[in-house]
C-alpha cells in the first residue's frame, strides 16, 4: 500500500490511499494490486498467513466508500487550510490598513509567501482584469454595430435575419476567442507557479549510520527533515542501550565527529556535519547516504575488566599469557589486554582451571586487582 505523500500541513485527516479494496476470507483488507501480487506468490494472507486464493477475495465496497469520504474530506480540509492562509491574511491586512492598527503577526513562512508571491498575483490579476475589460469593450463595439445594422435594414425582413445570424456568430466567436486566450493565460500562470512554488525537498530520508571504530552499521534509519546532529547522537546512544549489557553506551570520546557520505550516484562527496542544531535537510543529504561516526565512543565492554586474582572463584578457568617485554608469565587475560597493552604477549596456558587466585601480574604492575 502506498501512503499519501502530500506535504505535512496542519490537517486533521491523514489517510492511506487504497484503491479497489479486497478482503481475504480471514477478514483482512488490502488494495487489489498488493494482495493479488502477494497471494500469487505465497497463496497466504500477508497479515496472518491464513490460506488465501484469488477466487476467495471479496470486494469491500463499504471500506472503499469510507476511504472515498475520508479522501474527499481531506481535500476539503486542505482547501480550507490554504484559503484561510491566503484570504484571511489578506482580509486581516485590509482591516489593519483601514483602521491604522498594528500589522497582524504572521508566521515567518506566511510572511515570505505573502512578500514574494504578491507581485506575481497582482501582475497576473491585472492582466486577467485587462482581458475581461477587453472582452466587454469588444462586446459593446459589436452590439453597437448590430444595432446600427438593424436600424439600417429595419424594413428588410430577410436582411434582418441575416444580420442577426451574422452578429450571433460574431459574438459566439468573440466569446470563444476570449476563452481560448484565458485558457492560455491560466496555463501560463500555472507554469509560472510550478517553477516558483516548487515543493521543497523536505521529506524523510533513509540512511545508514556507520560506527567506524566498532565496525557496526545501523541500516535503514529514517530521518526527518528537522533531524539534527544532536538527534542522531541520541539515536546512536539509544541503539546501543537497547542492546544493553556490555554494549551499553557510556560516552562519546573527544575525537568523535559525524560526517555524511553521499551515494556514488550523487557524487559520493563527504559533508562535515559540524553544527549540532542545523537540520539535516539544509545539508542537502539524499536517500542512501551514510552518516559516519568518525573517532571513538566508549561502551561498557571497553572498560578494563578486573584482574582474575580479584574475581577468582573455585572452578574458574583462565587464559594465561607471557609478556616478552616484561619477561614473566602467568599473566591473566584481563591484565594482558590492559596492563600490558602495546607489549608483545604470547599465550602461555589456555583454558587453565586455576586452583587459586593466580595472576603473577599482581606482584609487578597490575592496576586491575583492586577494582
Amino acid at each position: 500500500m502506498e501512503f499519501d505523500d502530500d506535504p505535512e500541513i496542519n490537517l486533521s485527516i491523514p489517510v492511506i490511499n487504497i484503491k479497489s479494496c479486497l478482503m481475504t476470507p480471514c477478514g483482512h483488507n488490502f488494495c487489489e494490486r498488493c494482495i493479488l501480487e502477494c497471494i500469487n506468490r505465497n497463496h497466504k494472507c500477508p497479515c496472518c498467513n491464513a490460506p488465501a486464493t484469488k477466487d476467495k477475495l471479496i470486494k469491500n465496497h463499504q471500506l472503499e466508500k469510507i476511504i472515498s469520504i475520508i479522501e474527499f474530506e481531506k481535500e476539503e480540509s486542505s482547501k480550507r487550510y490554504f484559503n484561510n492562509l491566503i484570504y484571511n491574511n489578506n482580509q486581516q491586512q485590509q482591516v489593519v490598513q483601514q483602521s491604522n492598527a498594528k500589522k497582524p503577526i504572521l508566521h515567518p513562512v506566511q510572511e515570505l509567501f505573502s512578500k514574494y508571491l504578491k507581485t506575481s498575483l497582482l501582475a497576473y490579476e491585472d492582466f486577467y482584469n485587462q482581458l475581461a475589460q477587453k472582452l466587454e469593450e469588444n462586446k459593446k463595439i459589436l452590439e453597437k454595430e448590430r444595432l446600427e445594422s438593424i436600424k439600417k435594414y429595419e424594413n428588410q425582413v430577410v436582411m434582418l435575419d441575416q444580420v442577426k445570424e451574422e452578429f450571433a456568430y460574431k459574438q459566439d466567436k468573440l466569446v470563444k476567442s476570449h476563452q481560448n486566450t484565458l485558457d492560455l493565460f491560466l496555463k501560463s500562470f500555472e507554469d509560472h507557479l510550478k517553477k516558483t512554488a516548487v515543493a521543497p525537498n523536505f521529506v524523510n530520508i533513509q540512511v545508514s549510520i556507520v560506527i567506524s571504530s566498532k565496525n557496526i552499521t545501523f541500516e535503514h534509519i529514517s530521518l526527518k527533515p528537522s533531524t539534527t546532529i544532536i538527534d542522531i547522537k541520541q539515536l546512536i546512544i539509544d541503539r546501543f542501550n537497547q542492546k544493553g549489557g556490555e554494549s551499553a553506551f557510556i560516552k562519546y570520546m573527544d575525537d568523535a565527529r559525524l560526517v555524511a557520505q553521499l551515494p556514488i550516484a550523487s557524487g559520493g562527496k563527504e559533508i562535515a556535519l559540524d553544527e549540532d542544531i542545523k537540520p539535516l535537510s539544509l545539508y542537502e543529504i539524499v536517500h542512501g547516504s551514510k552518516i559516519i561516526l568518525k573517532g571513538d565512543i566508549q561502551l561498557y565492554e571497553d572498560l578494563p575488566k578486573q584482574c582474575f586474582a580479584a574475581t577468582y572463584k573455585p572452578g574458574d578457568t583462565m587464559d594465561y599469557f607471557k609478556c616478552l617485554d616484561c619477561n614473566y608469565s602467568w599473566i591473566c587475560k584481563q591484565c594482558s589486554n590492559h596492563c600490558h597493552k602495546g607489549h608483545k604477549t604470547i599465550p602461555y596456558l589456555v583454558n587453565h582451571k586455576a586452583s587459586f587466585a593466580c595472576c603473577y601480574d599482581t606482584k609487578n604492575k597490575c592496576i586491575l586487582s583492586n577494582k
